[in-house]
């Protein structure tokens, strides 16, 4: 057994002694039926529906396989929030929804996420189609969105202990949107120390502070008993991004592209350009929703 396998494996071991002794017990556990329909037609729906997206940008919209894919997403989420308005133990109680306050910050969690994955994906290959990088100076021109990232979340606290939750959030979706717009700006031959640099550093900085701000938006006023529905929420949010807020970017970057070749744009000229009108769309849709968090990221009462 590799010593790393082994050391992995000791830890574990050593874990599931100690728990016992260490961890409280806590309140009896409630006792509650598995809301297994719901469970199915969510993970379907959100399945199906992000398989027509991803697919669209390849098949385009109009395709049997893309259409069908959308219409049967569609319904299989509209089953389950029926099904959950007349389950007596519902897995997503609507009403936990029901806040405006709760949505924005979802959707900013959605976003955050969504951008991130974007930036990755158009960037990788912009630096590495376009301005001739090899994969791994391509991996080290992300080394500072990473370190901005780190360095941020270990200073949010602070500033949503200080500001609050509201101003964090929409500050770090302002912040990330001016991100966005600098990155779509990149050219042909834009060099790296500059706008890329510049956006890849603004960027991770927004969004480590969107990530906070409605973290604690999304959560700060749910009774003990649903913390955990709202972790799993906000996590559902998370991952949703990078599938649907992707797939619809590059979609829209595609159809600039296409439009940009047909216009006798020289191939690299037309991926820039549909890269930088799907960053401007995702750096619009950013601010949009900075104004949506100032109005609506209100604290509600504690429960």
């Amino acid at each position: 057994m590799p010593p790393v396998v082994a050391a992995v494996v000791v830890a574990v071991v050593a874990a599931v002694v100690a728990a016992p002794r260490v961890v409280p017990a806590g309140p009896p556990p409630e006792r509650s039926q598995l809301d297994i329909l719901g469970a199915v037609l969510a993970t379907a729906g959100i399945s199906v529906l992000g398989y027509g997206l991803v697919e669209a940008p390849q098949r385009g919209w109009t395709s049997s396989i893309t259409l069908s894919s959308l219409v049967i997403g569609a319904l299989l989420l509209l089953l389950f929030v029926r099904t959950e308005s007349r389950t007596a133990q519902p897995l997503l109680p609507l009403s936990f929804l029901a806040s405006p306050r709760k949505a924005v910050a979802l959707v900013a969690v959605f976003l955050g996420s969504a951008g991130i994955t974007t930036i990755f994906f158009m960037l990788s290959l912009y630096l590495q189609q376009v301005r001739g990088f090899s994969p791994i100076e391509a991996s080290a021109a992300f080394l500072p969105f990473g370190v901005a990232l780190v360095a941020t979340g270990l200073s949010v606290a602070r500033l949503v202990h200080r500001f609050g939750a509201r101003a964090v959030t929409s500050g770090g979706l302002l912040v990330a949107a001016a991100g966005l717009a600098l990155l779509s700006r990149m050219g042909v031959d834009t060099p790296y120390l500059g706008v890329v640099l510049g956006g890849l550093l603004l960027f991770p900085v927004g969004v480590g502070c969107v990530f906070a701000g409605a973290t604690v938006s999304a959560t700060i006023d749910v009774p003990a008993r649903q913390a955990g529905l709202a972790g799993a929420v906000v996590n559902t949010a998370l991952e949703a991004g990078p599938t649907l807020g992707l797939a619809v970017l590059v979609t829209l970057a595609s159809a600039r592209t296409s439009a940009l070749s047909d216009a006798g744009a020289a191939p690299a000229s037309a991926l820039t350009g549909g890269f930088g009108f799907g960053l401007v769309i995702a750096a619009v849709v950013f601010a949009i929703a900075a104004f949506g968090a100032a109005r609506l990221l209100r604290p509600g009462p504690r429960k």
